[in-house]
């Protein structure tokens, strides 16, 4: 397949270029069905995650990952608007929280799964560049391993 893709497309991709969006594919379609009922949305997530009363520790790898990612000199950054936010998508508590304004560990959570959800619409919507997703590989091995500590508890 990617042999197909680099010839029809014009990328150089390799398998270890693309492993992890693929592995992100497949651990969404888990983490909706399982979790979600296949209907995610962020009010679901809050609520599952106040349910669950959940560990921030096993996170903070991936919510350092993200800040650092979003947040440079104590501001929101230029990469920020590129997760193209939706209405209802929380995007003021979502900035708050990277800049550290907000600090519980539930609203830490609830912004990495959005910022998880975000990746994931714009990745299966096309908003991606496809010429550039092996530029993504960081961004989605750490929305993998947060879909799997979500799973995990």
């Amino acid at each position: 397949m990617i042999h197909w893709i680099n010839n029809r497309f014009g990328t150089n991709y390799s398998e270890v270029d693309l492993n992890e969006i693929k592995n992100f594919t497949l651990l969404w379609n888990i983490y909706e069905n399982t979790i979600f009922n296949t209907r995610f949305s962020i009010n679901r997530l809050e609520t599952e995650i106040n349910r669950r009363n959940l560990d921030f520790q096993p996170f903070q790898v991936c919510f350092e990952y993200f800040q650092n990612r979003y947040i440079e000199n104590n501001d929101i950054n230029q990469r920020f608007p590129y997760l193209n936010f939706r209405q209802n998508d929380k995007e003021q508590l979502v900035r708050n929280v990277l800049l550290g304004l907000e600090n519980s560990d539930n609203d830490k959570i609830l912004t990495l799964g959005i910022v998880v959800y975000r990746l994931r619409n714009n990745l299966f919507h096309g908003i991606k560049d496809y010429h550039n997703l092996n530029g993504q590989a960081d961004n989605f091995t750490h929305a993998n391993i947060f879909i799997q500590q979500f799973l995990g508890v």
